[in-house]
């Protein structure tokens, strides 16, 4: 099987965010989307991983209400009609194989990290990839009205628990401007008293400055120490984090009302503008990968906590 690129849908999101930019009047209520969980109903399983980031990215993209995903087979096999013209978006998923049994492991073997790290040890697994494309239920004719479900996350918002989650060091002081200290590997935010908007944009701060730290040696990598020295590097580094913030919001459950958003786009505009005419495209589609992948390890990084818990 051909292996799907997801650069081709970051081009597109990258092209259509310029595409905003650009305008005179920016209508924000284009992009305000609430982000509920994603999920097959023919499984009544919600997508997981990257696959989660992916599917929200394709439902800005193309202005889609619901959140049920299902393969060309799954709407065949309901005797429903995928509407002419509707494109779908390409997902894949990891399986783990053990070459001395002859299987994937299961949901519960992988949860088991001393088996793991004896098979490994062993050299008994093998991962790969499948690849597989599913289209939104707004483009299928005769699908059951929708039925809203959310992601198992707690309601309440714990700051401290999400970062801790990731192994990041966070602290309330009182300083003029939040930052990531690469150095103490700590998010320094102003107290809550000295917020003067909302929660949610303090939220969203805090999103901002978490994404910077998945940025880390120990965790992606993106070479933080550096960008002081080269503007595109740093203005890159800027345009991961606020879109990282934006789509962590969304799947914490912070509500992102209009001012919030303009100013989401007021701020990637402003980065942008020291990036070359045309080199913008490609380095906002990095920018976007990237933040993919930095929101990406964090979700799971709190689904892993959460999994724990549970078993």
């Amino acid at each position: 099987m051909k292996k799907f690129d997801n650069k081709k849908e970051y081009t597109k999101i990258a092209e259509k965010l310029i595409e905003v930019l650009k305008s005179e009047e920016i209508n924000t209520s284009e992009w305000v989307k609430g982000f509920k969980g994603f999920y097959n109903p023919t499984t009544n399983k919600e997508y997981t991983g990257k696959n989660i980031v992916i599917l929200m990215l394709s439902q800005m993209l193309n202005n889609y209400e619901d959140n049920r995903f299902l393969t060309f087979n799954q709407i065949k096999k309901l005797d429903l009609t995928l509407k002419k013209g509707s494109k779908g978006t390409c997902l894949n998923y990891l399986n783990t194989y053990r070459t001395d049994l002859k299987r994937n492991l299961t949901r519960e073997e992988l949860l088991d990290r001393e088996l793991i790290k004896e098979l490994e040890d062993k050299k008994l697994l093998k991962t790969y990839k499948k690849y597989f494309t599913v289209f939104n239920g707004d483009d299928i004719e005769g699908l059951e009205e929708q039925k809203t479900i959310t992601i198992n996350m707690s309601k309440d918002l714990d700051l401290n628990q999400i970062a801790k989650n990731v192994g990041v060091n966070f602290e309330n002081k009182t300083i003029n401007t939040a930052h990531y200290n690469i150095d103490k590997d700590c998010i320094y935010l102003p107290n809550l008293y000295q917020v003067e908007t909302s929660f949610e944009d303090y939220a969203l701060t805090f999103f901002h400055e978490l994404t910077h730290a998945t940025g880390s040696e120990n965790r992606l990598n993106r070479k933080l120490g550096q960008y002081g020295l080269d503007e595109e590097l740093h203005s890159t580094e800027e345009l991961i984090a606020e879109m990282g913030s934006i789509i962590l919001a969304r799947y914490f459950n912070v509500e992102v009302n209009e001012d919030l958003y303009k100013n989401f786009l007021i701020y990637i505009k402003s980065w942008l503008n020291n990036i070359e005419e045309d080199k913008k495209p490609e380095v906002l589609t990095g920018a976007i990968e990237k933040s993919v992948q930095a929101t990406t390890y964090i979700i799971n990084k709190n689904r892993e906590v959460k999994v724990e818990k549970v078993a």
